[in-house]
Formats: C-alpha cells, structure tokens, sequence
C-alpha cells in the first residue's frame, strides 16, 4: 500500500481501489484574535460549533472560502456590521455561547498519471 500526504487529505492506494481521508484541524477556540492568529488565507471549508450547557460541541455554521479566504471569512461572523446575513438564530447563539471552530484546506493539485 502506498500513501500520498497532501494537504487537506490523505490519499492511499490498495490493489485497484483509492481511499481518500479528510484531515480538519484541531478545534481552534472561536475569538477574533485567534482567528487573525490562526486561520490563513488559502481557500477552504470551516465549521464553527457552539459548547451547550452539557460541554458538547453543537456545529452552528458549515461555511466554505473560495475568493477570500478563510481568515476575512471567518472574521466575519464576529463583526457586527458584516455585509453577509447571518440569521437571528446564530447570531445569539455566537453571542451566548463559546465558540469552536475547525478549517480544511483546499488546494490545487496536479496528479501525475502513471503509466505501466
């Protein structure tokens, strides 16, 4: 069996068969300045969660980055006079609760094909 690390993905090949695997990031707590800190400017998917009063992580937003990136993305939940409309719904919860976030990236890649 061979395997390929790339980023955002693992892939692995077995006989005739490709297996692909997502690999998101760890939970990133869901502050502005770790968002500034912590999420880059490539393109990608993010899940924001929200902790419940039973120490569970509920997901609130599953949103992707595709022009902009993940960080101005992401910011803009947190900012108040954001152009995007973020329901009444999320938005409370956003403000009530603590906040997690997890990212994968998604990158352009050229796959070689092999010839026998």
């Amino acid at each position: 069996m061979t395997s390929e690390q790339i980023s955002g993905y693992d892939k692995k090949i077995k006989k005739d068969c490709i297996q692909y695997s997502l690999k998101w990031s760890p939970y990133i707590l869901g502050e502005k300045f770790n968002v500034l800190k912590k999420l880059t400017e490539m393109t990608g998917l993010y899940v924001v969660f929200s902790l419940n009063k039973y120490k569970r992580l509920i997901p609130v937003i599953l949103g992707a980055s595709w022009y902009t990136g993940l960080r101005p993305t992401v910011l803009k939940i947190f900012t108040p006079t954001s152009v995007d409309v973020i329901p009444l719904s999320v938005t409370q919860k956003l403000e009530d609760q603590k906040l997690y976030i997890k990212r994968l990236l998604l990158t352009q890649m050229v796959l070689k094909h092999q010839q026998a």
